[in-house]
Order: structure tokens, then sequence, then C-alpha cells
């Protein structure tokens, strides 16, 4: 989406024992700035420019997959030209950026690297052409909340800087430590904000709160940046690849993968994967993996590329939305899949996002139950407990309890998604594997109608 954050949701999951709940949203403007309204999905360019089902994309064998749904295909794409390709990278790190040489780095492997080949065949992306550095750009020592600060600081680092480079431009922009995105983890948006003599595209990344075990910093920042690139190329305006937005008036009556954020792009829906390059010449970055479509409309489980080693996990629901009354309890059936024998995994559920943002009373109670329980986990909580942890596999069947609260008003909703996160090494038994996906998502809609 215009405003994702790659790990939004982890950084909710650490902080689950001190807050009700985490919101979805982007910081101010972020979520709208270059997209349209709900009619601008009417916009099409035909039949022809939708994707179609390609058996030799990579399709995982779900022979041993419990029933299940998969996430939908998109949508056909707004306008072909707000895929943009090839692209010109432009990074830019300020005085104050203690990573520059890493980040530069990086940039020059990614428009080398087999994981842009990767996710950009689907869309028939071509590599980026260049990868071009603008170091020690003017210190930035407060924080940006909307993509209007954003342009500006580009507008003069450009103005700086000379001539501007050829082609279609993505200036990537990494916010110093110290600072931040008014909550948000990165977003990408349009120069043109605030000069219409100023080309290309931009994305800006900010430092997240924390590392997850066995990750560094420069990791985060790699995820997200990836995330943010392949974004921009197949959304450039706000009129490309992407679910949604929904309607603002019951949007229970959209897809819940309109809802999920606003709007969902390619890679938000794959958003808690990772993929580590270790052969040249990308090797010693992590990236992002990115849904593709094409793997969806063959019906695909796991339709984010590249794909891993090993099986890969999951719930789903039956269903996009349920309704509830205010104060009412409601039980939410989900089904957990894998594609192949896997241990026990453990699910993890919370609001991310809904009208009104919601905290404390005001907000859902939500409960997990599992037909195993706590299963083979030995996962304890921080405090020696467990915390509501339980177990998930495949083909065992669990449920989600929800009471809407009694405060709750017609046309409130909220998406409250399932993380499935496998167990690993660290000193509790809770910690991702450091050489698999953080989590894997599965989003469930609540509204009073």
């Amino acid at each position: 989406m215009r405003g994702a954050r790659v790990l939004f949701v982890l950084t909710c999951i650490a902080a689950a024992a001190a807050v009700a709940s985490c919101t979805g949203d982007d910081a101010s403007e972020a979520g709208d700035a270059g997209g349209g309204d709900a009619s601008d999905a009417s916009l099409d360019v035909g039949a022809d420019a939708a994707l179609v089902c390609d058996p030799e994309a990579g399709v995982v064998d779900e022979s041993f997959a419990a029933p299940h749904r998969a996430i939908p295909p998109l949508p056909p794409p707004g306008l072909a030209s707000d895929i943009v390709s090839p692209l010109t990278l432009v990074t830019v790190t300020a005085q104050n950026e203690t990573l520059a040489p890493q980040l530069h780095a990086f940039s020059d492997a990614l428009v080398k690297s087999e994981w842009f080949r990767t996710v950009g065949a689907p869309y028939d992306l071509q590599p980026p052409v260049a990868s071009m550095h603008v170091q020690d750009a003017a210190a930035i020592t407060t924080s940006m909340t909307t993509q209007t600060q954003v342009a500006q600081y580009l507008s003069g680092v450009i103005a700086a800087n000379g001539p501007q480079p050829e082609g279609n431009l993505l200036y990537i922009l990494y916010m110093p430590p110290g600072t931040d995105l008014g909550g948000a983890d990165g977003f990408h948006g349009e120069l043109s904000r605030v000069s219409a003599t100023l080309r290309g595209d931009f994305a800006v990344i900010a430092r997240l709160p924390f590392q997850l075990p066995g990750e560094s910093e420069l990791d985060t920042l790699t995820i997200s940046t990836s995330h943010e690139i392949i974004e921009a190329a197949t959304n450039f305006t706000g009129f490309g690849l992407q679910w949604g937005p929904a309607p603002a008036s019951e949007p229970w009556k959209a897809s819940i993968f309109d809802v999920m954020q606003i709007p969902d792009e390619v890679a938000d829906v794959c958003a808690g994967t990772r993929t580590f390059e270790s052969t040249a010449p990308d090797a010693g970055f992590y990236y992002q993996r990115v849904f593709d479509d094409t793997i969806a409309r063959c019906g695909g489980g796991d339709s984010c590329v590249p794909h891993e080693e090993g099986p890969f996990y999951d719930v789903s629901v039956d269903q996009d939305w349920y309704a509830a009354s205010p104060g009412q309890t409601i039980t939410i059936p989900f089904h957990g899949w894998s594609t192949g024998p896997i241990a026990d995994w453990r699910v993890f559920t919370l609001v991310t996002t809904g009208q009104p943002q919601c905290g404390g009373p005001a907000c859902p109670a939500l409960v997990l139950s599992s037909a195993i329980g706590r299963g083979t986990l030995s996962c304890v909580a921080a405090d020696g407990g467990t915390d509501g942890i339980v177990a998930i596999n495949n083909g065992v069947e669990g449920t989600l309890t929800v009471t809407m609260p009694a405060t709750a008003q017609s046309g409130n909703y909220f998406v409250v998604p399932i993380f499935s996160l496998l167990g690993g090494d660290g000193p509790r038994g809770c910690d991702t594997p450091t050489t698999h996906d953080y989590y894997h998502l599965w989003p469930i809609g609540v509204y009073v109608p």
C-alpha cells in the first residue's frame, strides 16, 4: 500500500502485553497520496491486461494441504502505464545516516539481483537500469509525518545536486536514527506533490524500534526497502496493482483484502515474509517476498515469491466478514493447513485497524483456541506464563472468539488477522527461526450492521 509498514504487526505483537491494540494507519497523507477513490477502479485497460494462471510460475504442490482458502488474485489493473519499468534507483542518505555505505551497497546489489527478476517477472518488470547515489545530503534532524514533507526535502536534495538523472526515477530516502515517519515503517509517493517540474516517485524508509532475534538494523531496512520498491514499480501513482481501496461506507461489502490496508499492494499481503540472498550479486542482504498473481490465479497457497525451502503454513477462515451486535460474542472457526509435514506452529491475534481505532474496552475482546491446545509448543510468554498461546497444524481446527465492545455502534468494523509463527530457538522458544519467514497472516473482518 502507499504508506505500508512492513513490520507494523510485529511491533504490535512485541508490545501486546502493554497495549490493547495497534492500528494500521499510516503517517498523515501517506495513505491516499496519488490514489483515487473507489470510482477510479473502473478505469480498465481491457481483458488483455488481466494476468492469467501460469502453471510454470512455481506453484507449490498442495496435495498434502488440508482444505483452505488462498489469497485472492488482484483485480484488473487500472492503468497499464502505472506499471513503471525499468526504474533508475537514486539512493539518498543524509549526513547523519550511520549505515550509508551499506545502504548504497544494497541498492547496487538489488538492481542486479535474482530477487528482482523473480518478483518482477509476473508483472513484466525489467530489472532497474542503474543504481545512483546521493551521499551526505542535508542532515535530517526532525521526523517527517507527511508525504509532502518528504517530497520537499528531496526537492532540495535534487536542487543541490545538479540535473536530474534520466529514466523512470525512484528516489530511496532513509530516515536517520532518532527520526521517524510518524509511526509508519515506510511509504512511497510522488515528487509532483510539491512541484510539477519534479519527475519521479520516492520511497522513504524509517527505523523500526526493535529488531528480531538474529536480525540487524540493516536487515529491517533492506526488507522495508525491497517492499516499497516493488510497490512503487507496480503502483507508481496509485492506479496500478492493488486490492481496493474499499468503499468508505459499509466496507464489509468489499473483500477483506480491500480493507486490510488502504489499499493493499503486492508486497502488503506478503508482509511478514523474507528471503536471504546468499549468492552473488545480491549476497548478504534480506529482501521481502512478494505476491505473485500468476500463482494466485492457479489457486496456489504460497503465492509469495521467491519460495522458501520447506513447507508453507497458514490458517484461513470460511468468509471475509462476520457480523456482531454491540456486546455480542461470536465464534469464528479457522483451519490450519501446510503444504507438507511441519512442527506445530503457534497462532496469535490482535486488532490491526478499524473504525474507530480502538483501545482498551473500546476494542473487541479476542480469544483463540485450538483442537490441540498447546500441542507440542514449548514457547512461554515473557512473564513465564503461556499468554494465550495455542498451537495449530495441518488439518487442525481452531476458533477465534470475538466479543464486540458494548459501546460499539452501527458501522463500526475491525480487522483481526490471525498470525501464524513457527517457534525458534531463542531464549523462550518463541522467536522466529532466522532462516524462515517472520509470520504468515490471514485477515478476518468483524463489524456491527
